[in-house]
Formats: C-alpha cells, sequence, structure tokens
C-alpha cells in the first residue's frame, strides 16, 4: 500500500487517533463485497461497511406476487418457476402473507463470475452427457452384435439402426451446442411484525438431490445496514451477497457487485487489518458506504439511475466524502443533471466529491466527467512513485523520482479550469472480493501473496530486485546484455526467494536464462555518426561498441539554455489558471511539417500544437525511431477541440512498438483550421533512453458550392445526402492544398427504422431512494415502441435526441430494454446502445426515462427512435464521373488526378429496386460514407476523411394490376356465360365471404343494429336472422336475377356481406352502407345455425365449388373446446376428416398430376389460368390431407385411453370371433376402425350439433363392435389390437398420401405432423430433428399451430422419453428465460 508518498503513513504514527474514525466515505463504484478481508471492522472496534446498496436496480426482483403456505408448509414459486417451496418452520410472519419472485444469477454475476460459474457448471454437465453418449453407443453396439451386418438388416431393423445411430450422432451434436444460461433463484419476502426480510433458495446451484441450498436452510436476512447479514451464494461461486427490501415488499433487491474493483477502491481507502498493519488502507479508522453505480446489465457501465440515488443514500448515511472512479468524456463541461445534484450536494450540505480525472492521458484536456471537469469536484490523476514501481509493477529500473502515468488524463477542460487537482499513487495491492478466488473451496486456499527477493547469477543478466506474487501470477522484465561475451554458450538464472524464509531453504522458483554467442565467420564495419561537442566526427570501428555522448541543441550558433526564475507565492484566496496555446504554423506552400529528432525517456512527453491549414481532411504522419538497444512503447495522441463536441470525437489514439531504425505510418482525420495537438509519449515502463522524429504531410479533398439551387440540403461540408427519387446527385470536389488522387467509392452500411412510441406512462417514483431533498420526488416516463423484423441481423436501438450523453445529459437517467414476442429479455442499453442479433418477428422496446420534473418528461412522450439495421453486406453507391453516365447508368468513376484549387464535378446515382433490402420501404434512410481522396504513404488505400452519406429511399415501382407484366389471365368460359350465371356465382362468392365471418366456438361482441322489437326467439333462428334483415325466410337465395335480390328493411344488405352484388331497400334504393358482423349481435348457436343454413344450400347447388369446401375444412379444423387446454373432441376431429374427404374427392388427382407434370406450358392467357387453378388445386389439396392425417392421429392419442379401460373378456377361445365381429362392424360402418369419445360421454352425441351428427352413429357402431368383441370373450389387449391397429392403419395411410406430394421432413408447415409421426414409430431422435427445423424457422407460427413454446415443451418431454434428464432439465432451465411471464423491471 504506497501510504509514505502521500504522508498517511507517517501522519497516522504521529497522531495514531485521527485515523478517519467518525467519518463516513460513500463508495461509488462496482459496489463492495461485505466479505473481503479488511473491511470488516474499524480501528476503534464498529462495523466498517454501513450499508451496501445497489443503485442501478440491476439486482431488483418483482415480489409482488401473494401467496399463502399449505398444510405441509410449502409455497408456491413464482409465476414462471414449477414445484413449491419448503419454508423454515421457525420463521416468524404473522400476516401468512408471503412475497415470490425468482432472479437468474447471470444477471447478477460479473463477467468473470460468470465465465468461471459456466466452466464448472459445464464440467458438470460434461460428465452428464458423456454418460448419456456412452449408453446410447453401447446400444448400437449391443444391437449391432445380435443383428449382425447392417446390409442384412429388413427394413424395420434398419430403421432401428438408423434411430440408435441417430441417438448417438444427436447427443453429440447438442453436447456442441450446449447453452448454459445460469442457474436461477427463488427469493421469498415476508414481513416478520419487526423488519422486513428475505430468504434465497440456491438449490440450483448444487448437485441435484444434494440436499443443499434448499430454501428452509437460507439464512433469513433483514436490510444490511440494520443487521449488517450477508449471505454466500454456494462454494462454487463464493459470492456475497445482500438484501434489501423496497417499497413494502413488493421489490427486493439482490446486491451483488459488478466487478472488483469498487472493492479494491474501498480497501485502498479504509481497509484494517488487525494484524497487519501495513496493509491497511489510508483512513483505516473510517467507515464505508457501499453505492454500487456500474449497472450489471452493462457490463458494470455507470447509470444516471445509479448516480442520482447514489447522492440520495449519501445524504440518507450523513456520509462526508464520496469517492468515484467512474468518468466519461463529455461534450458540455460543468453542465448536466449529475451535474447540478452534485455541485448541490457540495455546496449545501459539505459533502467533499472526489472522483478520478481518467485514463485518457497524455494529451491534454482530455479529462473525463465528472471529476476533471466539474467545479465542485476534486480531479485526481494518477502518478507512480519509485517504491511503487519497483514494488507494485516490478520494473526493472525504476525512475528516480515520482512521475505522473502515461496514460492518466491531463488538464485543462475546454472552459478553461484547471482538470486535475491533486495526483495520488496510481496502483495498490489491496483487498479484493471473495468472488475473484479461483478454488472452489476458500478453506483450501493457501497464502495467496508473497514477496519475493529477485537475484541473478550473472552480470550479463538483470531483473527487478523484488517482486510481490499472488494467486493469479506476476510477471517482469529480464534484460539480457551480451555485450562482451565471448563466443559459445551462456547461461544465467534468475533465483526468487522468499523474503520470510531462511536460505538453506534454497529458491520458491528459478527462470533458467541461455544464449548463444556465435563466431563472427568475417569482419565487418559501420559507422556511427556522433555529435562530439562542436564538431561532428565520423567513427569507424571493428567491434561492437557503445558511445553515450552528451547532445546540446543548437540554434543560431548558440546553446540555448533554459533560465530558471524565482517563483513568488503570495497566499490568496483563490487563483484563476490561464492556459493558452501559440500553434505551429505550417508554410503556405507546401503544407508539411517535419520534427525532431525528440530525445525520449522512460515516461518523456513531447507535445506540439500544430495550426491545420483550411482545407485540410487527413494527415499521413510518418514516424521514424533512431537507434536504440530495446524496443520501446510510444503512445501518439493527435487531438482536435471542437465546439460541443467531447475529445473523443476528435481525436486518433494508437500505441506503437518500435524496433531501432523504425518506421510507422498513422493516417488520421483532421479538421481544418482548427489546432491540433500532437503528443507523443514514451510508456513510462518501457526502459531505456531513445529518439523519434515524425513529420506530418496535410492533405485535403473537399465539398465546394455548386450554385446550383437544387443543392440545398443535399450537400454540405457536413455530409452528402441523396434523394433515391431524384435519379442522381451532383456534388463539386477541390483540392485546396495539392494534387489529389481522387477514386470516389459510397457505400451504405445501414438502415434507419423511424419508430414512434405506441405507448407512454407518466408515473411518480414514490419510494425513499427516489426522494430528492426537498422532497423533490423523481418521474418516470415509460415509452413503449413496437419494432417489427423482416429481415434478422443487428440492429441498434438509439434515441438520437439523448444518446453519446450522461453526465452532460438534460435527463437524470435513460435506460431501454429490447424484448421478443415473448417478452424475453435481449439487449438492455443506455446512453451508448450497441447492436443486438435479432430475428424475424415482433419486438418490443421500451425506453425509461427518469427526472423530478413531471412537466419536463411530458414534453418527450413522442419522443421519436431511429433503430439502426447494420446492412449484412454493404451497398456500393454507383458514383459517377459525368451526367451522361449517370444517367444511361453508364460506367463508375475511377481514379483520376484533381489538381490543387481545382474543382471537379461527380454525380452520386440512385439504387436500383433490386438492390434494395427488403426492408427498405418507401421514406427510410440508408446510411454510410463517401470516401474521396487516396493516401500516399503506406501504400494505396482509401484516406480515414470520409464524409457522412445518407440515401433516402425512393418509392417502390406500381406493380400490374395482374401481379406481373403482360396480359392478365382471362377466363375463357366466362365469355359465354349468362348474366344471370355470373350473379350467381358473384352471390355464391358473397356467402363464402359471409360465412367466413360467422363464429361457431364463441359470439363476437359488438353494437347492434337490430330494431329492439325484433329480438324475439324467432330471432335466434337462421331464419330468424334471415326475416330480422328484410330477407325471405329459409336459406338466402343461391341463383336469382337482379329484380329477386333480397331487400332490407333498414337500408344494408348485412346477412350476405356482398361486395359487388347491389341490395335495395323497401323503396328500391341502392343500399351502400355496409355493417360489420357485430351488428348481427349473434348468439353462437344462432350463428351456428347460420352457418349450417349457409352451408348447406351452397353445397347443394355448388357440390364440387373447392373455395366453398375448403372454407368448410378450415372452419372445422378451427373448432377447439373450451377446457383450458383447447384439445378437440372426437366429434370435432370425425368432423374435420369429412371435411378433408369432401375437398380430396372434389379434386381430380391424375387430371392434376397430368397438369403440374407439363414442364413448358402454353404462353397464352388461357394456360396461365388453367396453371393457376391447377396449383390452386394442389395446394388445396395438400392442405386436406395434412389437416386429415392430423385429425385422424389426434383422434387416435385421444382414444388411447379409453381403449386400455375396455372390460376384460373372460374366454381366450373365442379370440377369432372377436376380432371378426370388431372388423365387421367396422366395414358396415364404412369408417376409421376406432373408438368414438362419445362412447364414454354418453350425452355427447345428443347435444352435438348437426356436422358432427354422423360421429354419434360411428361411435354406435365402433362401440357396439367393442362390446361384442368383449362378449364374444375377447381379452382387453385383443380388444386394443383389434380397434386400435386398423386405425393406424388409416393413420399412415393418409400420412403416406400426403407425402406423396410434398416432402414433410423439410418443409416448414409439415414438420410438426412429421415429427410426431417419427415419435409415433418411436424414432425419437427423427422426431427432434424436426422440431429443431421446426424451432429455427424465424416465420411466424400458422393458425392453430402449436406455439414455440409448447415445441420446447414437447423436446424437453422427448428428451425425459429417451432417458436423457440432464437435457430434459437443462431445456425446463430455459424455458422462464425464453417465455418470461412479464417484462422485468427497470
Amino acid at each position: 500500500m504506497p501510504k509514505d508518498e502521500i504522508g498517511a503513513q507517517r501522519y497516522i504514527q504521529e497522531y495514531p487517533k485521527y485515523d478517519g474514525r467518525g467519518t463516513v466515505i460513500a463508495v461509488f463504484d462496482t459496489g463492495v463485497d461485505p466479505g473481503a478481508a479488511g473491511l470488516q471492522i474499524t480501528t476503534d472496534g464498529k462495523p466498517k461497511i454501513l450499508d451496501v446498496i445497489d443503485c442501478t436496480g440491476s439486482g431488483d426482483i418483482d415480489t409482488s406476487t401473494l401467496v399463502k403456505a399449505d398444510e405441509q408448509g410449502t409455497i408456491q414459486a413464482a409465476a414462471g418457476r414449477e414445484g413449491r417451496l419448503v419454508l423454515n418452520t421457525t420463521w416468524v410472519n404473522p400476516t401468512g402473507e408471503w412475497r415470490v419472485g425468482s432472479k437468474h444469477l447471470y444477471d447478477l454475476f460479473s463477467g468473470g463470475l460468470t465465465y468461471r460459474t459456466k466452466d464448472e457448471r459445464r464440467r458438470l454437465w460434461d460428465a452428464q452427457q458423456r454418460l448419456a453418449v456412452t449408453a446410447a453407443a453401447t446400444a448400437l453396439s449391443a444391437f449391432d452384435r445380435v443383428q449382425g451386418a447392417a446390409a442384412k438388416l429388413s427394413e424395420e431393423l434398419k430403421k432401428t439402426r438408423s434411430e440408435l445411430e441417430g441417438r448417438v450422432a444427436l447427443l453429440r451434436e447438442l453436447g456442441k451446442s450446449y447453452e448454459d444460461v445460469g442457474p436461477c433463484v427463488d427469493a421469498v419476502v415476508w414481513h416478520d411484525g419487526s423488519v422486513w426480510r428475505s430468504a434465497i433458495d440456491t438449490s440450483e446451484l448444487h448437485e441435484l438431490g444434494s440436499g443443499k441450498g434448499l430454501l428452509k436452510d437460507a439464512l433469513p436476512l433483514a436490510n444490511y445496514r440494520l443487521e449488517h447479514q450477508y449471505g454466500t451464494f454456494s462454494e462454487v461461486d463464493c459470492c456475497n451477497y445482500v438484501s434489501n427490501v423496497y417499497d413494502d415488499g413488493a421489490i427486493l433487491s439482490i446486491v451483488v457487485d459488478a466487478g472488483a474493483h469498487g472493492t479494491h477502491v474501498a480497501g485502498i481507502a479504509a481497509a484494517h487489518f488487525p494484524d497487519d498493519a501495513g496493509s491497511n488502507g489510508v483512513a483505516p479508522g473510517a467507515q464505508v458506504i457501499s453505492c454500487k453505480i456500474g449497472d450489471s446489465r452493462l457490463g458494470s457501465m455507470e447509470t444516471g439511475t445509479g448516480l442520482t440515488r447514489a447522492l440520495i443514500a449519501v445524504l440518507d448515511h450523513k456520509a462526508d466524502v464520496i469517492n468515484m472512479s467512474y468518468g466519461e468524456p463529455t461534450s458540455t463541461p460543468n453542465a448536466g443533471r449529475f451535474i447540478d445534484l452534485a455541485t448541490e450536494i457540495v455546496n449545501k450540505h459539505g459533502v467533499i466529491f472526489v472522483s478520478s480525472a481518467g485514463n485518457a492521458g497524455p494529451a491534454l484536456s482530455t479529462v473525463g466527467a465528472p471529476g476533471g471537469t466539474s467545479s465542485a469536484l476534486y480531479s485526481i490523476g494518477a502518478y507512480v512513485s519509485p517504491n511503487l514501481a519497483a514494488a507494485g509493477h516490478s520494473v526493472r529500473e525504476p525512475p528516480a523520482a515520482g512521475q505522473q502515468y502515461t496514460w492518466s488524463s491531463r488538464g485543462p477542460t475546454p472552459d478553461g479550469h484547471q482538470g486535475v487537482m491533486f495526483s495520488a499513487p496510481g496502483g495498490a495491492i489491496a483487498p479484493v472480493p471473495q468472488w475473484t478466488l479461483q478454488t472452489a473451496d476458500n478453506r483450501l486456499r493457501l497464502r495467496i501473496e508473497d514477496r519475493v527477493a529477485l537475484t541473478t547469477t550473472a552480470p550479463w543478466l538483470s531483473c527487478p530486485s523484488a517482486v510481490l506474487m499472488h494467486h493469479s501470477g506476476r510477471s517482469f522484465e529480464v534484460r539480457v546484455d551480451p555485450t562482451g561475451l565471448p563466443a559459445g554458450l551462456h547461461y544465467a538464472e534468475v533465483l526468487g526467494c522468499s523474503v520470510d524464509e531462511q536460505a538453506w531453504q534454497g529458491p520458491r522458483f528459478r527462470l533458467p536464462v541461455t544464449i548463444v554467442v556465435p563466431l563472427q565467420v568475417r569482419k565487418w564495419e559501420g559507422v556511427i555518426i556522433c555529435v562530439l561537442r562542436e564538431s561532428v566526427v565520423c567513427c569507424r570501428f571493428r567491434l561492437p561498441v557503445a558511445i553515450v555522448v552528451p547532445l546540446q541543441v543548437r540554434k543560431l550558433g548558440r546553446v540555448i539554455t533554459c533560465v530558471l526564475g524565482l517563483k513568488l507565492f503570495v497566499r490568496c484566496m483563490s487563483w484563476l489558471p490561464v492556459a493558452i496555446v501559440v500553434p505551429l504554423q505550417l508554410p503556405t506552400d507546401v503544407p508539411n511539417l517535419t520534427l525532431g529528432p525528440l530525445e525520449m525517456q522512460p515516461g518523456s512527453e513531447h507535445r506540439h500544437f500544430v495550426a491545420v491549414p483550411n482545407g485540410a481532411t487527413w494527415a499521413e504522419v510518418l514516424l521514424r525511431s533512431g537507434t536504440h538497444d530495446t524496443p520501446k512503447i510510444y503512445l501518439f495522441r493527435a487531438t482536435q477541440l471542437r465546439p460541443d463536441s467531447n475529445y473523443k470525437e476528435h481525436e486518433t489514439r494508437t500505441q506503437v512498438t518500435m524496433t531501432s531504425n523504425a518506421e510507422h505510418t498513422v493516417n488520421i482525420p483532421v479538421s481544418g483550421g482548427s489546432t491540433m495537438e500532437v503528443t507523443l509519449a514514451q510508456f513510462w515502463s518501457s526502459l531505456g533512453d531513445s529518439s523519434l522524429t515524425y513529420e506530418i504531410q496535410f492533405h485535403g479533398v473537399g465539398l465546394a458550392s455548386s450554385g446550383d439551387a437544387s443543392e440545398e440540403g443535399g450537400s454540405s461540408a457536413g455530409g452528402v445526402a441523396v434523394d433515391g427519387s431524384e435519379g442522381m446527385r451532383k456534388i463539386l470536389l477541390t483540392a485546396p492544398l495539392r494534387n489529389e488522387r481522387i477514386k470516389p467509392e459510397a457505400k451504405l452500411t445501414t438502415l434507419r427504422i423511424p419508430l414512434r412510441p405506441t405507448e407512454a406512462l407518466l408515473q411518480p417514483l414514490p419510494g425513499p431512494r427516489d426522494l430528492l431533498p426537498e422532497g423533490r420526488t423523481v418521474h418516470r416516463l415509460l415509452l413503449t415502441y413496437k419494432l417489427t423484423v423482416t429481415e434478422p441481423g443487428k440492429y441498434k436501438p438509439c434515441l438520437m435526441l439523448l444518446n453519446e450523453h450522461i453526465y452532460d445529459s438534460s435527463l437524470e437517467a435513460q435506460l431501454y430494454m429490447l424484448h421478443d414476442s415473448n417478452k424475453r429479455l435481449l439487449s438492455t442499453g443506455d446512453a451508448y446502445p450497441e447492436y443486438v442479433s435479432l430475428k424475424k418477428g415482433e419486438h418490443t422496446i421500451r425506453a425509461m426515462l427518469r427526472h423530478d420534473s413531471p412537466d419536463f418528461l411530458d414534453k418527450l412522450k413522442g419522443l421519436p427512435m431511429v433503430v439502426k439495421r447494420r446492412l449484412d453486406t454493404p451497398l456500393a453507391l454507383p458514383v459517377y464521373g459525368s451526367m451522361r453516365e449517370a444517367v444511361a447508368a453508364g460506367n463508375a468513376a475511377g481514379e483520376v488526378l484533381l489538381r490543387g484549387g481545382e474543382a471537379m464535378a461527380l454525380f452520386l446515382g440512385s439504387l436500383p429496386d433490386d438492390k434494395l433490402p427488403k426492408d427498405a420501404t418507401q421514406g427510410r434512410m440508408l446510411t454510410g460514407t463517401l470516401s474521396l481522396g487516396q493516401l500516399r504513404r503506406g501504400g494505396s488505400g482509401a484516406a480515414p476523411a470520409r464524409l457522412p452519406l445518407s440515401y433516402l429511399v425512393q418509392p417502390p415501382p406500381e406493380k400490374a394490376a395482374n401481379g406481373g407484366s403482360g396480359a392478365a389471365a382471362v377466363d375463357p368460359s366466362a365469355a359465354v356465360k349468362t348474366v344471370d350465371e355470373r350473379l350467381g356465382e358473384a352471390l355464391r362468392d358473397a356467402q363464402i365471404a359471409f360465412m367466413k365471418d360467422l363464429e361457431l366456438s364463441r359470439a363476437r361482441p359488438g353494437p347492434t343494429g337490430l330494431d329492439p322489437a325484433a329480438d324475439t326467439p324467432d330471432h335466434r333462428t337462421a331464419s330468424g336472422h334471415m326475416r330480422a334483415l328484410g330477407c325471405a325466410a329459409g336459406p338466402p337465395l343461391l341463383f336469382a336475377p337482379i329484380t329477386h335480390a333480397p331487400l332490407c328493411g333498414w337500408g344494408m344488405c348485412t346477412a350476405l356481406r356482398m361486395e359487388d352484388v347491389p341490395c335495395y331497400d323497401q323503396r328500391g334504393t341502392l343500399c351502400l352502407r355496409k355493417p360489420p358482423l357485430q351488428e348481427l349481435k349473434l348468439s353462437e348457436p344462432a350463428q351456428e345455425q347460420l352457418y349450417l343454413s349457409l352451408q348447406a344450400a351452397c353445397k347443394a347447388a355448388y357440390p364440387t365449388h373447392l373455395p366453398l369446401l375448403t372454407e368448410h375444412l378450415n372452419k372445422m379444423d378451427a373448432q377447439r373446446c373450451t377446457d383450458k387446454d383447447k384439445k378437440r373432441t372426437v366429434a370435432q376431429l370425425d368432423a374435420v376428416v369429412a371435411a378433408a374427404d369432401g375437398v380430396i374427392a372434389a379434386i381430380d388427382q391424375t387430371q392434376l398430376a397430368v397438369l403440374l407434370s407439363v414442364k413448358c406450358p402454353e404462353d397464352t392467357p388461357a394456360a396461365s389460368l388453367v396453371k393457376k387453378e391447377a396449383e390452386e388445386k394442389r395446394a388445396a389439396l395438400i392442405d386436406a390431407l395434412a389437416k386429415k392425417a392430423i385429425a385422424l392421429l389426434e383422434r387416435e392419442e385421444l382414444l388411447t385411453p379409453v381403449i386400455t379401460s375396455a372390460p376384460p373378456a373372460p374366454s381366450p377361445d373365442a379370440k377369432p370371433d372377436a376380432v371378426a365381429a370388431v372388423a365387421a362392424a367396422a366395414a358396415v360402418a364404412e369408417v376409421p376402425l376406432v373408438v368414438a369419445e362419445a362412447e364414454v360421454e354418453g350425452s355427447e352425441a345428443d347435444a352435438a350439433p348437426a356436422h358432427v351428427a354422423g360421429a354419434a352413429a360411428v361411435a354406435e357402431v365402433v362401440a357396439a363392435a367393442a362390446v361384442g368383441a368383449a362378449a364374444a370373450g375377447a381379452d382387453k389387449a385383443d380388444v386394443a389390437a383389434a380397434v386400435v391397429a386398423p386405425a393406424a392403419d388409416v393413420v399412415m395411410a393418409a400420412f403416406n398420401e400426403l407425402r406423396r406430394y410434398v416432402d414433410t421432413s423439410s418443409e416448414v408447415p409439415h414438420l410438426m405432423l412429421h415429427s410426431r409421426m417419427e415419435a409415433r414409430a418411436k424414432r425419437y431422435t427423427t422426431a427432434l430433428r424436426s422440431l429443431d427445423k421446426l424451432l429455427a424457422d424465424e416465420g411466424k407460427p400458422a393458425a392453430g399451430a402449436p406455439s414455440r413454446k409448447e415445441l420446447h415443451t414437447l423436446r424437453a418431454a422427448m428428451y425425459v422419453t429417451l432417458g436423457w434428464a440432464h437435457l430434459a432439465k437443462h431445456e425446463a432451465a430455459l424455458q422462464p428465460i425464453r417465455y418470461p411471464t412479464d417484462f422485468p423491471l427497470f
């Protein structure tokens, strides 16, 4: 701990009681581990850590769900979690109400801890996986031993072997694709009559069945500030946590540090080791408040919410000092919502706020906010002392005096503030969290720190004097100097001996070093140019020598000396720092600058301020190193400060390692007319002297005003905008500095998708952690955006008005969450959004904005969002050299020479429609860059100066009325049809369209347009409906002349919903208003009777009309029971089969096959119509076959338990007669031989509607057959075999018929059926692969198809069937993450 450098050690020795006692330090950081060594008590015996708070909300759990315990003392887990939790009987809960919630630990853990936990869990999972693979391989091997060669197997045995072989392959594939989503903990919150308490079930962190981590064994925790207790998740992670309850039990905050830095900082400030005073912090008597501002959801990035709540906690605990190690670049120093609150804390409440300056040095004005840019805060830089360099960094040659770290940020700020107020040691050996240990059991860990003295066994080998070893290892530098060694082999060692051990114990380690000095075959000569006093001497030599001479810089014949003046220090109340920069002026004729040689030492810095010429857009910098013995590390910075921009936006940073006499080129974009600071520094730990020379060449290619009126808004110095509907955009280029090579290239890389909020909710946050001083309540605005992703790829949600601002933002906080259609959290972002991969489908983006002024937030309710999609392949926008080429879409412009001072025109064309992305719709914008200039150094390539480019997508081309080009297909028979025939077909089509809107399962609510007096019992029948509509009683007319059109007594024709057929009222006036179906106010029975009436009448008139038959099939297939499982009854399935048979019978499959087999049909309208009709028939046939097969399969699955419960027959002798009886009954019925559900449910047939009435008759025949079989003496198994076996044949026959037309194993609409059929045959691996294909499809599931959640549940069930329990468990763990019950808390 480097305390001597700042006098802390000496001060405490002189004043031992002034060690921070009575001082409270609030640590704004990643969080502090309450179990860390040295952070338990103060020097006067008080608790070291007063409170541990997660200010970000990343550990919040929704515990608003209330449950009651049953008689066994168990409670139901949170929604989405299976099983019940056992309570501890000693826990006191007067109300009997328990609040439950759950949290995935990877949402809490830091990146390092997550990686280590995953590694351990993967090890355990691999062990189970290897057992499963071994078992599957053993089964395959046993099969081969019994059955022999695969070539001699029957077809059924081949399928069996293929299944066994597939299991081995599938297991190996699943092992490679394993994804660990992490364990989930169940949380319970209750009030014990005095305080709120919580407990956590961590059983998922332990081996299944071990009994560890159960809720009943958990330590019940109160808020940390009350009892100072904490828990540990498990021995595997060694991660300590704290629980805090908010909002009357509705929110439980699990506090886990987001990184090790916060504990490290707390240890530097206030660690106390009673037995090791040398490891104490600066103020071992101080107490600490841990304010976690690093959000675990953002990789420990700070958030505005965390910063504000931390300030509130400072006032709540009356802290004296704030230490903050976070910061970001800012465009506006000393401004922003957080800066205002922090200034209020300092000025009104007397809190000392200390913050880091930043790590962006060594260029000037690189201090970050809030520390370096806020006048109310003390900004601290980092320096390294000789002792710290030797002990902490094991530097071989420590610096003679302390110096600033090369990477530490420098002031002043752009608005003139000093920037860095103090500097302190930038490194220390201090406590770290317990979870950073690499061993699972902390009790097995040996000493983790050992001071080792280093020595060498030969003078040509040198190293640091000592190194402090710890558990993660240390590195140090070793220097080998073979100068003067004779030819041959030389060996030496670096010996590491512990300073606490005796010499006889020997070294802890030996580092062997072997070098070879070869014999020189011939002599060689070299030349060294040395500066000796006033003359230049050329020295020739034959052996390697080292010459060290003093170097003096001469100018105009005189030696430049540095005059040191005396400084007069006067006591003053304040001071005003003033910094001015006088830049180097370049020659007007040649925009080049050469500087050097610059003498460099470790930690030395050279900075020059260069006036960038007007018109310059990039610079090429050539670095040349001098002669030195070892490679050197240099930092290069080129920084320009621009208005309302932070330094990072106009800075080039690079670190380069250069050997002796090497060259390195850096190309940087610049802004003409502004000063650029060029900083070169040798890294502080890069030992040895060196020299460096650099040369800067400025270049410029820019846009010039063309004077064209059409240029308005099209181009400027800031970029080029192209409107695709204009066809092209002309721009003028100039090269103001010198001749430049021009090679224009326009690339569009991003599509911008604008969104508006679909919902805006403004609400106060009345909790104490969101209550500012003087009773100011923080308000929250929740904005909801809907995003439809039609192209998979990487997307980034951006609030363009607010992004890129944290400390200088007018808002207190901004945060967004991106979810899929199942509410699964895909990404969390803040002011610096990042790209996330999205699949096709609907997505929801929720954005949260916070401020204490509701009026301010109210103005942002309509805040637009831009979602940026990164194109998979950049689009090349054509660039032409002339208007002629642009109009003709000819040859693109190539490389040309643009002479200095001249101008040239370029023409940017539009993108062809076929090149546009599918989601690049009219009005959306594509963005990218336009590169113009070419580099001169370092080979060819585009210059780093690129202009922003935007492209407004043009309207799509109008499509022909028939959907394509050419003449529309015309029905040749239409010309010979009479008016009455065409009218009849129109009425038929209108009735079919009307039938689509009728609901058979439930009525749709809606306002009625009928006369209340007409609402009679007669109105509830189909005929009543027709009479109420002013139409004739009975079925509607299917064929009638216009004069017999149905009349509406109230001026509307609703029953038929005719779009093209006129309707007249009683007075003969044309009726134009067509109200929706809801106005009928039909109940379920009435709608059903109306549908049956229309369907029967239409089918009688048009028995083979395919649209009518397919519509009826769709209606029957869409029917479901009203039970929770939405399963269909046997009667409903029979209706589907009957409807499907009707469609199949209406299609001549032989004729269809002939039509579809024609490879090159005639290119005529009539032929096109025939082909179109054939395709429609094929689609209808496939749909009917599929629905029939599915219905038969479901029917079989429903009836299996009914068959197994059939009464057994006593006489086995009558088996043949029994089977024959069943078969005969089935033959008479001419239906699939299965047992109908009506047989069991009894009254279902009587209550069934007319369209399933046939099912009752089928049930009676089959039931009689089953009873007859039983009476004939058949036992239970034979009845099942006689009834099920033929049904199974029917299912397979329907499935095989479908496979004549489609490949069910690859086509998405039929993958589910294929999977079920494979599972039916007990070929589970093939069934699983079909499920995987279905889950991989990004399209929206069809109506009636299983949801993705149901597919995942089915996959888990198949894993259980196969005996793969570890895979089933893993699949079950994924379900709450994939399909959460609600959105997570902010």
